[in-house]
C-alpha cells in the first residue's frame, strides 16, 4: 500500500476513511487508465495502415454515445461520493468536542487548552476524545497551515480570521507513546522548513497527569532571588537553550546577533546594549518577553510559564559579555506586581456530586440567614 510505505500511521477513523477513498479512487483510476491504454494499443494494431489502408467513414451511433455519456458520468459521481463522505466527516465536528486554540507564528506553533488555561509548543491529545481546533495566525504575522499527516488533516491559519478542523485520535493500544510530526504546509518565510513540532496521544489517565503537571508548572511560585540567579537549579532545570531554539533562534540567530546573522529586519542584536527599545537590564528583558514590542515581530511570550521566561531572560543576557546595567529593587517590585501576582495557583477541583451537595448546603444556609 502506498501510504503504508511512507511510514505514516492512520491515527483516527477519519484518517482511515481518507485512506479508503484514496485507495478506491486510485485503483479505479488505474483500472480505467489500463483499459484506455489497452484499447488504444488494440486500435493501433487492428487498424494499422498495412491492414487497413483505407479508413471507413461512419457517422453517429446512439448506443455508443449513450454509453460514453452514462458510464463516465456514473464513475465521476461515484468518485465524488467516495471523496465527499470523509470530507463531510472532517467538516462536521461533534458538539461535545474539546477546544484547542492553535496559533501559528514565524516560526513555531502554540497550542492553548482553554479548559485548563495552559499553553504548550507541542500538541498533546487524549485518546478517544474529539478535539476541535480554533486556528489563526498572529495579527501581524503571515499565512500558515497546520498539517497533521498521520491524521490526514491540513487547514490554513490566517491573521484576523479563525479557521477550524477537528479530529478524534485512537486510544493508545501499547505502552509506547510515539510522537508524530506536525508541519506548516504553507510557505511562510525563511525558516518555514523548521516550523515543525510534535503530537502525542495519551490515555485518559496519562492525559490527566499531563494536565496536572502543566498546571502545576505554570503556577509554580516564583522566588525572585532564585529566579534572578542564572546558576540556581530552578533556572538550570528549565533548559533555556532548548527554549531559545524553540522561540527565538529564527529571528535572533544561534549567536544572538539578530539581523546581522539572520537577515530578519530590525531583529535585536543581543551581543550589544545599543538601541534596546525597552531597556537592557535583566528586568527589562523579562518585561519584553512578557509584553513583546509593539509594531515589531517581537511577540509576547506571556503564555510561557514565568520560570521559562526567567530562564530565557538569562540566556538572552548571556550573549552580551560586558557589564550590564544593574536592576533595582523597584524593578523587581514592578515584575512582582505586573507578572507574578497574577498567579493564582492550581484551581481545586471536586467531583460533580460533591459540588452539587455543596451548592445545596449553601442554599440552605442562605435561607436560614
Amino acid at each position: 500500500m502506498i501510504l503504508a510505505t511512507t511510514g505514516l500511521s492512520s491515527l483516527s477513523d477519519t484518517a482511515r476513511e481518507v485512506d479508503h477513498a484514496f485507495y478506491l479512487i486510485g485503483v479505479a483510476s488505474a483500472i480505467m487508465m489500463a483499459m484506455i491504454v489497452l484499447f488504444v494499443l488494440y486500435c493501433i494494431v487492428k487498424f494499422r495502415r498495412s491492414t487497413t489502408p483505407t479508413a471507413s467513414q461512419f457517422h453517429g451511433n446512439s448506443v455508443v454515445e449513450i454509453i460514453c455519456l452514462i458510464v463516465p458520468t456514473t464513475i465521476v459521481m461515484w468518485m465524488f461520493w467516495v471523496g465527499f463522505k470523509p470530507f463531510h466527516t472532517m467538516r462536521t465536528p461533534p458538539k461535545d468536542a474539546k477546544i484547542i486554540e492553535v496559533t501559528g507564528m514565524q516560526w513555531n506553533w502554540s497550542f492553548y487548552y482553554p479548559d485548563y488555561d495552559v499553553t504548550d509548543s507541542k500538541l498533546t491529545l487524549k485518546g478517544g476524545e474529539p478535539v476541535k481546533f480554533l486556528m489563526r495566525s498572529k495579527d501581524n504575522d503571515v499565512l500558515h497551515s497546520l498539517y497533521l499527516p498521520d491524521f490526514r488533516l491540513k487547514e490554513d491559519c490566517m491573521p484576523g480570521k479563525t479557521t477550524t478542523m477537528w479530529l478524534q485520535p485512537d486510544m493508545p493500544t501499547t505502552n509506547e507513546r510515539p510522537t508524530y510530526n506536525v508541519f506548516c504546509a504553507e510557505f511562510c518565510g525563511k525558516d518555514h522548513a523548521a516550523m515543525i513540532t510534535t503530537a502525542t496521544i495519551l490515555t485518559p489517565d496519562e492525559y490527566d497527569q499531563w494536565v496536572a503537571a502543566k498546571i502545576a508548572d505554570k503556577n509554580k511560585p516564583v522566588v525572585l532571588d532564585v529566579a534572578m540567579n542564572p546558576e540556581s537549579q530552578d533556572i538550570l532545570d528549565r533548559k533555556a537553550e532548548t527554549l531559545y531554539k524553540t522561540h527565538c533562534i529564527s529571528c535572533h540567530g544561534a549567536n544572538g546577533q539578530g539581523q546581522i546573522e539572520t537577515a530578519i529586519p530590525n531583529a535585536r542584536n543581543f551581543t550589544t546594549l545599543a538601541d534596546w527599545k525597552q531597556g537592557s537590564k535583566l528586568t527589562d528583558i523579562f518585561n519584553t518577553l512578557g509584553s513583546g514590542v509593539a509594531g515589531t515581530q517581537m511577540a509576547s511570550y506571556s503564555h510561557l510559564p514565568a520560570w521559562d521566561r526567567f530562564a530565557l531572560m538569562h540566556y538572552v543576557a548571556s550573549f552580551y559579555k560586558g557589564d550590564r546595567p544593574e536592576y533595582t529593587k523597584e524593578d523587581l517590585a514592578l515584575i512582582q506586581e505586573k507578572w507574578l501576582n497574577q498567579q493564582d495557583g492550581p484551581k481545586k477541583t471536586i467531583p460533580v456530586d460533591d459540588a452539587i451537595e455543596a451548592m445545596i448546603q449553601d442554599a440552605q444556609v442562605s435561607k436560614l440567614n
